[in-house]
């Protein structure tokens, strides 16, 4: 076993055993990926998910998410590989666009949960933890490959900061001291993670809040932190990614706004605390027979437009159908399937 150092650092860019090279830049993303599993398998029981179904989704989601920074990467720098299509695919020198990632893995999501039958709010909630998760850890691949920095600076301003010795040596590059961009980053996402996981066993936001969270949050972050990097993927004059992350601001803000004004859920909590089941479900309870009396409204305002006698026969005839409701607003809407969901409404109409 051997150390790889192809850059002459402080550190090492990893490790040869056996002939086989151990990039660190691919183990931080694969801890990164771990981590983000377990967690989303860890909420989806809170929640009574299929944990198949999540870790299925974790599996193919990350692959594609992968793929997608890649390709993303890739087109913004084709001029880099057009004449050398092999190292298009090696990832392990880096080049993940971590935007072309966000936008696969939340498109994958949503039609992944349409099929599945999944509550498509609490899985892009998942999705956001677990991009917060990824890219804390990744940036650290960034450290090891002295990639994802920042411009010029100084050892004294280095030495301001509250940060070990190693990363200050690290940000050494060929006798000059950059800025740790990579560590601003990573303290920013994990700044946001925790804030979200203490924030929603409060009564403060609502199932779904936390994906359009890290879109405001993580693109507020990134436009400060790439006007910093000096390895910007550029739109003529313009930093792409700046640009991509107004993008998500905007789309971050436009999506809570449309949540809270046609969605309404309920909050974060309810879902966590099992004291709350009670409640979750007689809220359930409640919207479905909501939606129960309105298609009965309907249905009664369609019959008085069109008076037949033969269809007013088959009426006193045939017994009215208790109206169903469909699966996918069941999966919409009540993640717990228990007694309460009966016996709590019963239990209101006999105190009525």
């Amino acid at each position: 076993m051997h150390v790889i150092n192809d850059l002459d650092a402080f550190l090492p860019q990893g490790i040869e055993i056996a002939g086989i090279q151990i990039r660190f830049y691919a183990l931080c993303i694969l801890f990164g990926m771990i981590i983000a599993i377990i967690l989303g398998i860890r909420e989806c029981k809170k929640m009574e998910i299929s944990t198949d179904d999540i870790f299925n989704g974790a599996v193919i989601g990350i692959i594609l998410g992968i793929l997608g920074a890649r390709i993303y990467y890739v087109i913004f720098e084709w001029d880099t590989y057009k004449n050398n299509f092999a190292e298009v695919f090696a990832i392990w020198n880096g080049g993940l666009a971590i935007h072309g990632g966000i936008i696969v893995a939340f498109v994958f999501a949503f039609f992944y949960c349409r099929k599945k039958k999944i509550n498509v709010l609490a899985v892009l909630d998942f999705v956001a933890i677990g991009l917060l998760v990824g890219q804390i850890c990744g940036r650290w691949g960034n450290f090891f490959n002295q990639e994802a920095h920042g411009g010029e600076t100084t050892l004294a301003f280095l030495h301001s900061l509250p940060i070990p010795e190693f990363i200050v040596k690290q940000m050494e590059i060929d006798g000059v001291y950059y800025h740790p961009t990579f560590l601003y980053e990573s303290i920013w996402n994990l700044v946001c993670l925790f804030a979200v996981l203490v924030l929603r066993r409060t009564k403060t936001i609502r199932l779904g809040d936390i994906a359009g969270i890290y879109l405001i949050w993580y693109g507020i972050g990134r436009f400060w932190i790439e006007g910093m990097r000096t390895d910007s993927l550029m739109i003529g004059s313009i930093k792409q990614n700046q640009l991509i992350s107004i993008v998500l601001i905007v789309l971050g803000i436009a999506y809570l706004i449309f949540k809270y004004v046609k969605l309404k859920p309920m909050y974060y909590i309810y879902y966590l605390v099992p004291e709350f089941e009670p409640v979750i479900n007689k809220k359930m309870n409640e919207r479905l027979i909501a939606r129960d009396e309105r298609i009965a409204l309907e249905e009664a305002m369609l019959n008085m437009d069109s008076p037949n006698e033969k269809n007013e026969e088959v009426k006193k005839e045939e017994p009215i159908e208790q109206y169903e409701v469909p699966e996918e607003l069941k999966t919409d809407a009540p993640f717990r399937k228990s007694k309460y969901i009966v016996d709590d409404y019963e239990a209101d109409d006999d105190k009525k």
